[in-house]
């Protein structure tokens, strides 16, 4: 057993942040976390902190990285305008989020799904995708399914999932990664600028859903994706544009405490 114990770590709102889809409630009142071929299983205790049951050497070997633990989110809450009252009430809303460090794959998958669905939607196809072609871990453990399982199937195969038309993206991205025409783990010394480029030659990938992969994946923390919610934002509270200056490298962090604010 590990306990996290911080103001900046509050795993519920990391959750429901819109970033992750594979960090999901137990019926026992626990959260199930997967990631790649790891699972693990945190429940908040009395006074707030987190006890995950799992070995501190698999913690450090694992979910110290995953959840960007030793990075001071404590410099960039305080970094918040003063005068800036969205913000800073987003700021407030938000402590506890952190950008979780994930698979390039399965973010990817996961943004290509997102087009046009709300976080509880992209969650459930997420899970029956799993759950379809992944690979069982555990009793209710599914592990995220690889490209070189998805580039042998049809799209009709994909139809249990709910994924519509985005069941055609999906496939499109495991073959091109699995014969090797796009390797996802070069991408990580690319520019910013040429990961986005290289993201959006895949079928159906955007600017956004780009952004979205590049930061949530690649932790690229200086991009600032923009879809519907963030746009309702900038309109009314920003029509001058977000002061993306005042948070060189991590502007993509005060998008996510604006996401978050928004929905909710």
């Amino acid at each position: 057993m590990v306990t996290v114990e911080s103001e900046y770590f509050d795993l519920h709102k990391i959750m429901d942040s819109g970033q992750c889809f594979r960090i999901t409630p137990c019926e026992d009142g626990s959260i199930l976390t997967v990631h790649r071929d790891r699972f693990v299983r945190a429940r908040q205790t009395e006074d707030l902190a987190w006890e995950f049951d799992c070995s501190q050497e698999e913690f450090d070997a694992v979910w110290r990285d995953y959840f960007d633990l030793d990075r001071n989110y404590g410099e960039w809450f305080a970094s918040v305008d003063p005068e800036d009252a969205y913000l800073q009430r987003a700021a407030s809303l938000g402590r506890g989020l952190r950008v979780v460090n994930q698979d390039h794959w399965e973010t990817l998958v996961c943004f290509i799904i997102s087009q046009r669905c709300s976080v509880p939607s992209i969650t459930t196809c997420v899970d029956k995708l799993c759950r379809r072609f992944g690979v069982q871990a555990d009793e209710d453990v599914f592990l995220f399914p690889s490209p070189e399982a998805l580039s042998e199937i049809t799209c009709s195969d994909l139809d249990g999932c709910s994924m519509g038309y985005r069941n055609e993206y999906v496939l499109d991205a495991a073959k091109r990664v699995a014969d090797g025409r796009f390797d996802l783990d070069a991408l990580e010394s690319a520019s910013d600028e040429e990961l986005l480029d290289a993201l959006m030659e895949i079928k159906g990938v955007g600017i956004k859903v780009a952004n979205c992969t590049a930061l949530y994946g690649y932790q690229r923390l200086g991009l600032f994706p923009i879809d519907v919610w963030i746009d309702r934002v900038l309109k009314a509270h920003y029509p001058a544009g977000f002061p993306l200056d005042r948070y060189p490298g991590y502007s993509g962090f005060m998008q996510l405490l604006m996401f978050y604010a928004a929905r909710h």
